[in-house]
């Protein structure tokens, strides 16, 4: 019993860890993006799996957008 709660602790902790990953490769990808390397940037945030880190997309860009309105069009 004490080895699937240790099991259930590290998935636990793991799923987090992924996570957290996705959570700062996305941030990472659209703080790079401009246009010149906009084509790049999107087969990236797919192949990340954006649709699981959808929200954290959408915050990233809101908050992009809001400190550097400058850069957007």
């Amino acid at each position: 019993m004490s080895s699937a709660r240790s099991d259930n602790k590290s998935s636990k902790k793991n799923q987090r860890k992924e996570w957290n990953n996705l959570k700062k490769k996305i941030i990472r990808l659209v703080h790079e993006a401009n246009i010149s390397n906009i084509s790049n940037i999107i087969n990236e945030l797919f192949m990340v799996n954006i649709v699981k880190g959808c929200g954290h997309f959408a915050r990233s860009i809101i908050r992009v957008q809001s400190t550097s309105p400058h850069n957007t069009q």
